[in-house]
């Protein structure tokens, strides 16, 4: 078993952050995509409509500086992780 991690510079080491769970059997490289992602506005998948946004869920991100949208190739199902607060944090892009 394996994932998604980030790593968080703290001084004169690296944090590794899982961001997601991955079974190597079903990592295909071919099939997965992770692009930076530029500052600026970017719609959530309830912002594009595809469900009503619940309750703490953003209809829309402001990035101040790069993120990452991580997921399958050219499906549905793509994450955008950017920087909040002291953390990392994750939303649906699309579904």
């Amino acid at each position: 078993m394996g994932g998604l991690h980030l790593l968080k510079q703290d001084y004169e080491k690296y944090i590794p952050i899982k961001m997601r769970e991955i079974k190597f059997i079903d990592l295909l490289p071919q099939t997965t995509q992770i692009n930076a992602v530029n500052p600026g506005d970017h719609e959530t998948a309830c912002g594009k409509g595809y469900w009503e946004c619940s309750k703490g869920e953003p209809a829309k991100i402001t990035l101040k500086m790069n993120g990452l949208v991580e997921g399958p190739y050219e499906q549905g199902g793509s994450s955008l992780i950017y920087w909040k607060n002291g953390k990392f944090e994750k939303v649906l892009l699309d579904d």
